[in-house]
């Protein structure tokens, strides 16, 4: 099934996660498309410590600034209570 997915995917997986790097690792050998896997140094399964939550933002934003590029991106669905949706071009 991971064979067929065409879209750009990035895991993340924290690096002190042994069960989770070893799941994500043979889901990456499975992908043929455009992946990456990004190991978060000293982070645990949930990813509870603050410095992991502002790489994992850094990361995700750099993924789709590169992967993105120039096409546009409806984020309607995480509009707040009262706020419009809009499109974002990145």
């Amino acid at each position: 099934m991971l064979r067929r997915i065409t879209t750009p995917t990035m895991l993340i997986v924290g690096g002190s996660d042994t069960d989770g790097i070893t799941e994500n690792q043979a889901a990456f050998r499975q992908m043929a498309g455009r992946k990456e896997l990004v190991l978060v140094d000293g982070a645990n399964h949930l990813f509870d410590d603050v410095m992991s939550a502002d790489e994992i933002a850094q990361l995700a934003a750099g993924w789709f600034a590169r992967h993105l590029a120039g096409e546009t991106v409806d984020v309607g669905p995480t509009a707040g209570a009262g706020e419009s949706a809009e499109a974002v071009s990145l």
